[in-house]
């Protein structure tokens, strides 16, 4: 089985936290890989990620559709709005294109894998872009996640660009470097 991680998500809804982190992982690497080659992918997003599923909640995936990937300095002027950084928002000019793009986009996917939903979401196009520039983070209390993955999600989501979380920070936390096994020891 496989195809895009975000059909995958429309028909189970949501992923346990040690899987969605699994998966978001292998994302992360291969954005670390891209940008360490000056190449920002500026259009992330659920529909982007391709995956192999080989059963045992074993995921294989690969980022793809780098149509409009850019280089670091370049303008920002296209993607998906939804998975658009606060900064890429602002009508009075476009944002440089940066690694903090895709961390931002890399967050929006973690937390739709967790929740089924992103963390901004509505059919107005202004609402929209006022929650993604104003509204914090919020996390549904029914759903289960660590203190830990709520930091990495928040860290990720930070409005100010020069506070996002770095990438190679994320892979480097103790939450991260767990084995799945050792992860639910701790955190189940």
């Amino acid at each position: 089985m496989g195809g895009e991680l975000y059909h995958y998500l429309n028909k189970h809804e949501m992923m346990p936290e040690t899987l969605a982190r699994e998966v978001i992982l292998q994302v992360v690497h291969a954005m670390l890989y891209c940008h360490s080659r000056g190449v920002v992918h500026r259009d992330l997003k659920l529909e982007n990620v391709m995956f192999k599923y080989r059963g045992d909640d074993d995921f294989s995936i690969k980022v793809v559709d780098f149509g409009i990937a850019g280089v670091a300095s370049e303008k920002v002027d296209a993607g998906t709005l939804s998975y658009m950084a606060p900064e890429c928002l602002d009508s009075t000019k476009a944002a440089d294109t940066n690694p903090g793009l895709d961390v931002w986009a890399i967050g929006c996917m973690f937390y739709a894998m967790i929740y089924g939903t992103l963390p901004y979401s509505s059919n107005d196009e202004k609402t929209l872009i006022k929650m993604i520039r104003s509204d914090p983070v919020k996390f549904p209390k029914n759903i289960p996640i660590t203190q830990e993955g709520k930091d990495a999600i928040k860290s990720m989501l930070c409005k100010d660009p020069a506070k996002r979380l770095q990438l190679i920070d994320f892979v480097q936390t103790e939450y991260n470097i767990m084995d799945e096994e050792e992860f639910e020891e701790k955190y189940n």
